[in-house]
């Protein structure tokens, strides 16, 4: 009985142990699921950074915030100027109205606008190339208009039509007298204003960051509600 129950013990010993060995054996060998890696689309994927970043974007911050305004009820218009500049009045003549800058922004730069009447006009272009690119040549008969080559080369390689506050313009550097100007012409029904950009400095033209001023002061330019044009 004793030797029955010993073999029993061995034998429950012998299957215990193989199960076992079978059983780990089998949950080593077993084959595991290797992880799969994906291509990630790295624009999505900053985008994500950024939203959880709760990224915005700066607003540009506007430069022309502290300049000074200049308003004219009467005609109806206004601008904003650089604080450096002073604008000293008007000046009434019989065929526009002046307003000049006599406190240069820069040492060698000034600004200026007129309000014109249209004689004899027929397009921007025209009155633009007559006003600055011809002089007249007197003799002893008649004047002759003579055309100023350089001033209509840089004309044509600077012109650009725009509109100003939903008016037509044209604008354009030109080279007058020993000074670079920058000018903008703007039709207005029965007037032209004219604003242009002087740079007083012998044969070195328009400055970019000349440029960048007239741009500038012309951005904030807008005719009022009771304008007389």
């Amino acid at each position: 009985m004793d030797k029955y129950r010993i073999l029993s013990g061995s034998i429950f010993l012998i299957l215990l142990t193989v199960g076992g060995f079978y059983l780990g054996t089998r949950q080593i060998t077993q084959p595991r699921e290797i992880p799969r890696f994906y291509p990630v689309d790295q624009d999505a994927f900053q985008e994500m950074k950024d939203i959880a970043a709760n990224k915005i974007p700066s607003p540009t911050p506007d430069e022309t915030a502290n300049w000074k305004t200049y308003r004219d009820e009467t005609v109806g218009f206004e601008f904003k100027y650089p604080p450096e500049t002073r604008i000293e009045g008007s000046q009434i003549r019989k065929d526009f109205i002046r307003y000049k800058s006599q406190e240069k922004y820069e040492e060698n730069i000034r600004f200026q606008l007129e309000i014109e009447n249209k004689n004899n006009f027929l397009d921007l272009e025209n009155y633009f190339t007559n006003k600055y690119c011809y002089y007249l040549v007197v003799s002893e008969l008649d004047g002759v208009l003579t055309p100023n080559s350089d001033c209509l080369n840089l004309f044509n390689e600077t012109k650009k039509i725009t509109s100003i506050d939903s008016r037509q313009a044209l604008t354009a550097n030109i080279s007058y007298g020993y000074s670079g100007m920058r000018v903008t012409v703007i039709d207005i029904k029965n007037y032209i204003i004219i604003f242009n950009l002087n740079e007083f400095e012998e044969g070195a033209g328009i400055s970019q960051k000349t440029i960048n001023i007239f741009d500038q002061i012309l951005s904030t330019f807008n005719f009022l509600g009771s304008t007389n044009f």
